[in-house]
């Protein structure tokens, strides 16, 4: 519901209170609501987070940089790509995919390895399928 009503106002404040929820689907939601209302404020929250190990917690950053982010985060991408597993990994690159859409051009050219790195060294069909995809992007 927090991504679909025009309340701004009303919506990003109860995202914040969100974001300290001990659910992992809330916090991915609450910080992708943040991201839609307030770029700047996200994308801090996002950097507080970036080096968290728990996997939701990466792919809700995924997530809310698919929204919001920019160049600057494909770093993080590239780094992270490499410390997910299976459904997760499916995961991150569907949102890497879509983050990716909002970079320029030489961002995404420097991606390319990564994806091209993962098709080669993965066993999972679903994972080269989705390397595939990205590249038909």
């Amino acid at each position: 519901m927090l991504t679909t009503t025009k309340d701004s106002v009303h919506t990003l404040d109860v995202a914040r209170k969100a974001l300290n929820d001990s659910s992992y689907m809330v916090f991915d939601q609450a910080l992708v609501t943040v991201m839609k209302y307030n770029r700047d404020e996200a994308l801090k929250i996002c950097a507080l987070y970036e080096n968290n190990s728990h996997r939701q917690i990466k792919l809700a950053l995924a997530n809310a940089y698919a929204v919001g982010g920019g160049d600057a985060q494909q770093p993080w991408f590239e780094r992270t790509m490499g410390t997910m597993y299976g459904q997760n990994l499916y995961s991150f690159m569907w949102s890497y995919s879509n983050f990716l859409e909002r970079c320029s051009s030489p961002i995404v050219e420097n991606a390319i390895g990564g994806f091209e790195r993962l098709h080669a060294q993965t066993a999972s069909n679903g994972v080269k399928g989705m390397c595939g995809f990205v590249f038909m992007k």
